[in-house]
């Protein structure tokens, strides 16, 4: 009966605590509510609900929030995010503020990123991001969980972190296996140019078999090693001699045009020289004939002595007639 009672007290306490002398709740603004005990002016700051009775979250800016849903209207204190503002921002944001979504304002601490600051940088890797990638990667980039180079190795390293050195490869090696990437120093040849190209080797030899480029004075065979003085009694394998069957069929070609240009060249001038030749004879053969004609016509003029040696039938005459009539007187 004693219990029954308290009960009772602590009820009318509770009804007049919530709804005041006008059965609203205190919470209610301006202690105003309808027939349903829901607050018809919304809710003093810092409740929501129909009636007022839900409180909005202490971690609310300045503790307002939505009179309906309870969502926090200005945002959150400093280390919050959420709706309601019931998540921490991520330890890593700088000065552990963020925005209600939880992208960090200031960027992250150091060797961090992404908008919460919830993974490595791409220098970084390991569980806490304090492992630094290999300065052989390149732009020193790995991925966040293994270190495993992103974009390969530098020229000059190979392995998953770029951690091995290439030997004897100018041009860098593969990634994986660390085979050079293509041609390996006069001299040397191989996977790995680990291997040297024989003595009698000139201008280095193949990178996959070792086969000489060409040989020194002497020395003949795919590697050079067999000694020779006389070119007949080298032995070429049958690529080499076709090569220089075709370089000599070439070479021949080459020279036998050049001397049919010469033949055609010197015909044409030595008929053209000829044809001068023959000209200038003509001519003077001309001028010869022309001298000589000349000459001619003038010994077959007659002159006045030998006119007159040529008519003695004159001389005759005149002697026999004798003496003229003017003689005698």
């Amino acid at each position: 009966m004693k219990t029954a009672f308290c009960t009772l007290l602590a009820g009318l306490y509770s009804f007049q605590f919530y709804y005041g002398n006008q059965g609203c709740s205190l919470n209610c603004k301006n202690n105003t509510c309808d027939e349903s005990q829901n607050c018809t002016e919304g809710c003093n700051e810092g409740y929501w609900g129909t009636a007022c009775t839900l409180e909005c979250s202490s971690t609310c800016f300045r503790q307002a929030c939505n009179q309906t849903v309870g969502k926090c209207i200005y945002g959150c204190i400093q280390g919050r995010y959420g709706d309601t503002c019931e998540r921490r921002c991520s330890s890593r944001c700088l000065e552990n503020f963020c925005y209600q979504n939880g992208t960090c304002v200031k960027g992250c601490t150091q060797n961090w990123a992404g908008n919460q600051c919830d993974q490595c940088n791409f220098t970084h890797y390991g569980a806490d991001c304090s492992q630094s990638c290999s300065v052989n990667c390149v732009q020193s980039a790995c991925t966040n969980d293994t270190g495993v180079c992103t974009y390969g190795c530098k020229t000059g390293f190979y392995g998953d972190m770029c951690n091995s050195k290439c030997r004897r490869c100018p041009q860098g090696c593969d990634r994986e296996m660390g085979n050079c990437s293509e041609h390996c120093p006069v001299g040397r040849f191989g996977e790995l140019c680990e291997k040297t190209c024989n003595k009698g080797c000139v201008n280095g030899c193949a990178k996959s078999s070792g086969t000489c480029n060409s040989c020194v004075v002497g020395r003949c065979g795919d590697f050079c090693n067999e000694s020779c003085y006389i070119f007949d009694k080298c032995q070429y394998n049958s690529s080499k001699l076709e090569e220089l069957e075709d370089r000599n069929s070439r070479n021949i070609s080459i020279i036998k045009t050049v001397i049919a240009f010469l033949c055609i060249s010197l015909f044409i001038h030595g008929c053209s020289i000829i044809w001068i030749l023959r000209q200038r004879v003509c001519k003077t053969r001309e001028k010869k004939q022309k001298t000589k004609n000349d000459k001619s016509a003038s010994n077959e003029r007659p002159g006045i002595y030998d006119t007159v040696g040529e008519n003695g039938g004159y001389q005759e005459l005149g002697y026999v007639s004798g003496p003229s009539h003017y003689d005698r007187l």
